[in-house]
């Protein structure tokens, strides 16, 4: 994600970096952005949960999330239910 944070802040984008899901939670709660990057792979919390998580909440429910991975197995990058995530 350093890269893309870079890259975002060249653009001049407002970035903010969390280390793990739980990180990225509390920053979310504590000032909500305009757009939402998750990894799929994170410590503590993965990706899926977090969007689950801030989809369940009013205040989160109408920030855009985008889910990226480097992983290319489709069954890592798709959940059943379709709405999770």
């Amino acid at each position: 994600m350093d890269y893309l944070e870079q890259m975002l802040a060249e653009l001049g984008y407002d970035t903010r970096s969390a280390a793990n899901g739980r990180e990225a939670l509390d920053h979310v709660a504590a000032h909500a952005p305009d757009l939402i990057l998750l990894d799929v792979m994170m410590p503590m919390m993965d990706g899926f949960t977090v969007c689950r998580r801030l989809k369940e909440q009013a205040e989160a429910q109408l920030i855009p999330i985008i889910i990226m991975t480097a992983l290319d197995a489709k069954a890592d990058r798709i959940r059943p239910g379709g709405s999770e995530g």
